[in-house]
């Protein structure tokens, strides 16, 4: 059965020690890891990217939990900390692919004259060579 903490005794336990410290963070990780993955998901729309974006995260978190003021929930610590990588991440993966996904490269209109001329095998030489 998993322990379930509220965020004072997660606090209190990572402010303790070691053996203390690691229980704090798996209880983190267990108790808040699905909804921020839900978070990111929805950013990313790529499991590969959320789960690099989630360990970030919590190697993020792990450092800096010490720093937590309780000022606010722990959640929405979190949240922040999450939301913050996440766009961190995808704007480094935007300039590595330079790719803008939102805009059209290549558009094949009905009646087109140029393409109304070639075979569906040929047009699909040319989708790929325009794809690679």
């Amino acid at each position: 059965m998993k322990e379930h903490l509220d965020d004072n005794e997660i606090i209190e336990l990572f402010n303790q020690g070691a053996k203390d410290k690691n229980r704090a963070f798996k209880a983190i990780v267990s108790q808040y890891g699905d909804v921020l993955y839900r978070q990111i998901r929805t950013l990313t729309r790529n499991h590969e990217w959320t789960n690099d974006v989630l360990q970030n995260v919590f190697i993020k978190v792990f450092q800096n939990l010490s720093n937590f003021k309780g000022e606010s929930a722990l959640y929405t610590w979190l949240y922040r900390i999450t939301r913050n990588e996440t766009l961190t991440f995808l704007q480094k993966e935007k300039k590595k692919t330079g790719i803008d996904i939102d805009t059209p490269y290549l558009e094949i209109l009905a009646g087109n004259e140029s393409l109304d001329q070639h075979s569906p095998e040929k047009i699909m030489e040319i989708l790929q060579k325009a794809i690679d």
